[in-house]
């Protein structure tokens, strides 16, 4: 005759189960806010007093768009690659990032345009 599993030990495995991902989810919180806390705030004011001297760069610029998520229409609506911008031009390419991260909805367009005083 086979043995035919219980719905309680199915239960019990189950409980076992999720007990034991509550300890490792609850140990990775623990960890995020020990982060969050105490480390994150003594990186940040260290970094920063490192960015004093930064200037415009191109490496600055790309970081930067990338980080908006624009996509190849930059590119078409400045009539170059952001590479091939001169610094002078670096203020038009975040204005232009920012206006196509804003532009899927007309009210969300027309609150950017705005706020930039365009």
């Amino acid at each position: 005759m086979s043995r035919r599993r219980t719905g309680r030990s199915t239960l019990a495995s189950s409980r076992n189960r999720s007990s034991s991902s509550r300890v490792a989810v609850t140990g990775k919180d623990a960890a995020v806010r020990r982060w969050r806390h105490a480390v994150r705030p003594h990186v940040l004011r260290s970094v920063v007093s490192t960015t004093k001297s930064l200037a415009w760069s191109s490496t600055l610029l790309r970081v930067l768009i990338e980080e908006l998520h624009v996509d190849e229409s930059l590119e078409d609506l400045l009539g170059m690659s952001p590479q091939q911008l001169k610094k002078r031009q670096y203020p038009q390419a975040v204005a232009v990032a920012v206006i196509l991260r804003h532009s899927w909805r007309a009210d969300d367009l027309t609150c950017i345009l705005k706020r930039l005083d365009l």
